[in-house]
């Protein structure tokens, strides 16, 4: 299965990168998206315009499904796109009939060579091993939450946060499976429109801002929600973004974060980001 074009999603890891790219073709243009729906859009793009194969591979089953909005498009315009998604935890016998043309199941990257003549767009299961993603540990942040949000708050705390032993008072939401990094913020967003709670608080990675932070425009966000993101690189981008739509905006080092930032940032009268740098 020669290819000039291969698409990786972001949290496919560096490991597994090189060992699919050296697999199917050494000297694949290796690019790299945000998220599935990105992926399959962009394979779109460059499909129509060179009318040639892409390849869009997809780590972590469930985040997979995200993917198939693009295959509708590539089914419709008659794109040739092939989705490789890898692990087979989730159910894909009933699929929707006009998504794709083609299905396969392996069960090794080496058995994508021997496939060929498949109808455009396809789909190819590897039943191998996901890796496993290691969570965030961020215990002083969360020790600092748990002395303030002691009545009608909203906790959500994301898929790749560690948390447990933590004992709030507040009610917790543990949102999300791992792998999938969409809907963070806008679970958060969701529960203060019942404006059942005082605070709405959002405890989420770089990532899973990264991956929703278009909720972050929407026309509802109100001042109850509060989101503190966990980066591990530069924040700085995901910063401007947020104070351009009307966020109050703070970072600060995770080693220097105490309870007096997090006490006034979680009473804050305004909707707002904390950035706590890793």
């Amino acid at each position: 299965m020669e290819n000039k074009y291969l698409y990786i999603v972001s949290n496919l890891s560096e490991q597994r990168t090189r060992e699919i790219a050296n697999i199917i073709n050494d000297e694949a243009t290796i690019l790299y998206a945000i998220d599935c729906r990105t992926a399959l859009y962009l394979a779109t793009g460059i499909a129509e315009q060179n009318l040639e194969k892409v390849i869009v591979l997809v780590d972590e089953n469930n985040t997979s499904r995200s993917a198939f909005s693009g295959m509708t498009e590539a089914f419709y315009r008659k794109l040739p796109i092939i989705l490789v998604t890898i692990g087979s935890n989730v159910d894909y016998s009933k699929k929707i009939n006009d998504t794709i043309n083609s299905f396969y199941s392996i069960n090794s990257f080496e058995e994508l060579l021997l496939i060929d003549d498949m109808a455009y767009p396809a789909h190819i299961e590897v039943a191998v091993e996901n890796y496993n993603y290691e969570k965030v540990n961020c215990e002083k942040v969360q020790h600092l939450l748990q002395g303030k949000l002691i009545n009608d708050e909203y906790l959500y705390v994301g898929q790749g946060i560690k948390n447990e032993g933590y004992d709030y008072k507040c009610k917790v939401v543990n949102g999300g499976t791992v792998g999938c990094f969409d809907g963070a913020v806008a679970n958060v967003l969701g529960a203060s429109l019942s404006g059942m709670r005082d605070k709405y608080v959002a405890l989420i990675t770089d990532i899973e801002l990264l991956h929703d932070i278009n909720t972050l425009g929407n026309i509802n966000m109100n001042d109850t929600v509060k989101i503190i993101a966990l980066c591990s690189k530069s924040c700085e981008y995901l910063g401007n973004i947020a104070a351009t739509l009307g966020f109050n905006v703070e970072a600060v080092n995770e080693i220097d974060i105490d309870e007096n930032i997090v006490g006034t940032f979680i009473n804050s009268a305004q909707k707002g980001l904390l950035l706590v740098k890793r």
